[in-house]
């Protein structure tokens, strides 16, 4: 079984990471597999994107600018935008 840390290992992503296991303010702990971070989702290369997609996440929280976002524009299809 591959360790957890080579399983978020990316060619061209960086910066990625499991948040789970990280303690919570009431004293338990996040669970993995759950919520990640990221830079930026751009760069990916296509075994990259592969393997992005094979960890099933569901949304992607973008916290670039609009002008960053429309400069380094990923391949993932934009559902819904908020501004912040």
């Amino acid at each position: 079984m591959p360790d957890r840390k080579d399983i978020y290992k990316f060619e061209k992503l960086y910066n990625f990471r499991d948040i789970g296991g990280l303690p919570t303010k009431n004293g338990r702990m996040m669970k993995t597999g759950i919520l990640f971070r990221s830079g930026e989702l751009s760069r990916l290369s296509k075994k990259d994107f592969k393997k992005f997609n094979q960890l099933n996440i569901n949304s992607i929280c973008d916290l670039r600018t609009l002008n960053e976002q429309k400069s380094n524009i990923t391949a993932f299809k934009v559902i819904r935008r908020y501004k912040y």
